[in-house]
């Protein structure tokens, strides 16, 4: 399965490359044929890159991303999720209940890692959760250019469901309501809507 708008990212080097083939074929071009090949192993890391798994939901309140956690507050209500070029790009729901913000902010796409990832353009997502407001915010890296959400304000989510991509590597970061506090530990390798990484006191979800 792959995910929502990509299938211009993946024709689009495949038709390229069947055309450059076909006459490469018939000029009998060695640089022709290089090409060709080249241009299949971009369709199959667009394959890769856009892959839309399903995944099986797990307990309490879940990663939105794919990746390593690169950072937690003192507080512990807050964590930052960084991803690499080899994760999945589709983001989800940490937590079931109504989009009640979404707001893009326009920036630079510095690397996500660093703290000048703060100045980045980014999309936030506030969740109306029955813990609270929880919100998730996408951020474009160096080689992230688009932040594609797939909800819009009064959508309800159940936990896991989708919520956008941000295409070729960035970060997430997620804010939890009051009572909240995080399980996951620096370093620790999330997936998206199958790691737990908070859990509430009254949570028996």
């Amino acid at each position: 399965m792959f995910a929502k708008g990509s299938l211009v990212w993946l024709a689009s080097p495949l038709a390229m490359a069947v055309a450059v083939m076909t006459v490469s074929i018939w000029f009998r071009s060695i640089i022709g044929y290089a090409a060709s090949v080249l241009l299949f192993l971009i369709t199959v890391f667009m394959a890769c890159f856009f892959r839309d798994p399903e995944r099986r939901i797990g307990n309490g309140i879940v990663s939105p991303a794919d990746g390593s956690v690169a950072f937690i507050d003192q507080e512990g209500r807050k964590l930052s999720i960084v991803m690499g070029l080899r994760h999945v790009h589709v983001t989800r729901a940490p937590r079931g209940g109504k989009v009640v913000g979404l707001e893009r902010r326009s920036g630079r796409h510095r690397p996500a890692y660093k703290d000048v990832s703060e100045t980045n353009e980014r999309v936030e997502v506030v969740i109306s959760s029955g813990l609270g407001d929880l919100s998730m915010t996408l951020i474009t890296g160096f080689m992230a250019r688009r932040i594609l959400p797939y909800v819009k304000v009064g959508d309800e989510l159940s936990k896991g469901d989708r919520v956008g991509i941000i295409r070729f590597g960035s970060r997430v970061d997620v804010q939890l309501p009051v009572g909240c506090s995080i399980t996951a530990h620096l370093g620790s390798r999330v997936r998206a809507g199958e790691s737990q990484i908070a859990e509430a006191i009254d949570d028996t979800d």
